[in-house]
């Protein structure tokens, strides 16, 4: 009880200097990842907030490990903030792919980014045509087109909010790598994506993409 007690007043000391003091505090032992999905189903949460551990090579690991196995699981938004961010955040870098998760994900950082902000949608195309019919030049004439109109579709969705501005670009190359490029390019603060939650397959094969940015990204997302 005294370490709880303990444990306890060292978070209510943080909490206080982010000027959280009010919030609602539990201590929980066992698993990391199961304490904190157990503890959102029973809040109903609608977010997921978390850190990536602080400086060092096995802090970050662990943490970035936790965050990862989180994302894998989670039905509900995930944030993962980096160590040393102490916001506010101005500028999202956030993958696209068109689905409804990755609007669901533009959205979530729309809301969260502070003005002057800027929204940068990025789309990651295949690096080779995935089609058996069409020549290359006519494919990538044919997919230009088409992310063109899914840029136009997400903006309309997206709506406008004063003080932000959202533009975008569609890059080829690895998922994570790019958006990470593309981030660093941009000094990113957010770097959203969305995941789908269909079937176990679909969790280990689509939420790659999320859980490998935690492990290997600098900045929140």
């Amino acid at each position: 009880e005294n370490v709880e007690h303990s444990r306890l007043d060292v978070v209510r000391i943080a909490v206080r200097r982010g000027g959280g003091g009010e919030w609602p505090l539990r201590v929980e032992y066992g698993s990391a990842v199961g304490g904190i999905m157990e503890a959102a189903r029973e809040e109903q949460a609608t977010m997921i907030a978390l850190g990536l551990g602080e400086h060092g090579r096995l802090a970050r690991y662990l943490g970035a490990e936790t965050a990862a196995r989180v994302v894998r699981n989670a039905d509900m938004p995930v944030l993962a903030v980096a160590w040393g961010f102490n916001g506010p955040s101005f500028t999202a870098v956030v993958a696209i792919d068109f689905g409804e998760s990755s609007v669901a994900a533009a959205q979530e950082a729309m809301a969260l980014l502070n003005a002057p902000g800027r929204l940068h949608l990025v789309h990651v195309r295949p690096q080779f045509n995935l089609m058996t019919g069409p020549p290359d030049s006519m494919w990538h004439d044919m997919y230009d087109a088409a992310v063109e109109k899914g840029f136009r579709l997400v903006r309309e969705k997206l709506g406008e909010r004063a003080g932000v501005a959202i533009t975008t670009e569609s890059v080829s190359g690895g998922v994570v790598d790019t958006l990470l490029k593309v981030a660093s390019r941009r000094r990113a603060d957010l770097v959203p994506v969305g995941s789908h939650n269909r079937s176990a397959l679909d969790r280990l094969l689509v939420r790659s993409t999320p859980a490998n940015l935690v492990r290997a990204g600098a900045c929140s997302g």
